[in-house]
């Protein structure tokens, strides 16, 4: 796998936290322009099944942009 992914642990350990419990409010990702947030996106998306091993997650993601 491309390591070309770095930092933002802390954010990654929020987005883990939240979809491993029950959650009756949307994750919402936001910052200015350039700041990280498709990536972070994806990477979260690619580490969801290692998160959610035991709950056979099904990922579907559509990057929308200008």
């Amino acid at each position: 796998m491309l390591q070309a992914f770095r930092g933002r642990e802390d954010i990654l350990s929020s987005v883990e936290l939240y979809l491993s419990k029950p959650a009756t409010e949307p994750l919402v990702l936001y910052g200015l322009s350039g700041s990280g947030k498709t990536s972070v996106l994806a990477k979260s998306a690619s580490l969801a099944h290692h998160w959610l091993r035991s709950m056979s997650p099904v990922v579907i993601v559509r990057f929308l942009g200008m």
